[in-house]
């Protein structure tokens, strides 16, 4: 709808960093409302029709070093610039699916650092106390802690998409 666009709009980072053609949030947001609902029924149009535009499928992909001065490329994070319309319409259309996701309970409380505000500081903190409960009763823990480290850089196409099927997303929104 357009208040759901205008909303999404109005929430977001005025200056970030641009896809190929240049246009960022704050365009949208300092547009005439006609203008800007012309864009979200442009937007709407790749939903409907399944078509998904050309520009939409280019992303300029900058590598910023995790640790500065580091050239190793493991040391570095891919981030990716997407086209503005593209990021809205595919924002609005998660937040959509993560609404679904939340009343029928497919989301967990565990998946801490899967959705945006929430912290891994309480497991964190849950392990740390364990330890120290260990500690001062001088008993043995046994931990298995994994390696996350590129979880979120480096996760295989076909897990995300069989995830996605799990999860109920139609197969033409996980292409």
């Amino acid at each position: 709808t357009y208040e759901t666009w205008d909303a999404y709009i109005a929430m977001k980072k005025e200056m970030v960093a641009p896809g190929k053609s240049g246009m960022q949030y704050v365009h949208l947001a300092v547009i005439s409302v006609s203008m800007r609902h012309l864009m979200c029924d442009i937007a709407n149009l790749s939903i409907l029709s399944g078509h998904i535009f050309t520009m939409w499928k280019q992303e300029l992909i900058y590598r910023i070093p995790k640790e500065p001065g580091n050239p190793d490329q493991m040391k570095q994070r891919p981030l990716k610039l997407q086209e503005v319309l593209r990021k809205i319409t595919l924002g609005i259309k998660k937040n959509e699916l993560l609404e679904v996701w939340h009343a029928h309970g497919l989301i967990s409380h565990e998946q801490y650092a899967f959705l945006k505000g929430w912290s891994t500081a309480e497991p964190i903190m849950i392990k740390k106390l364990a330890l120290e409960v260990s500690r001062m009763r001088r008993e043995c823990i046994l931990a298995l802690d994994e390696n996350l480290k590129r979880a979120y850089d480096q996760t295989e196409r076909f897990v995300k998409e069989m995830s996605l099927r799990r999860f109920g997303v139609p197969e033409d929104m996980i292409e």
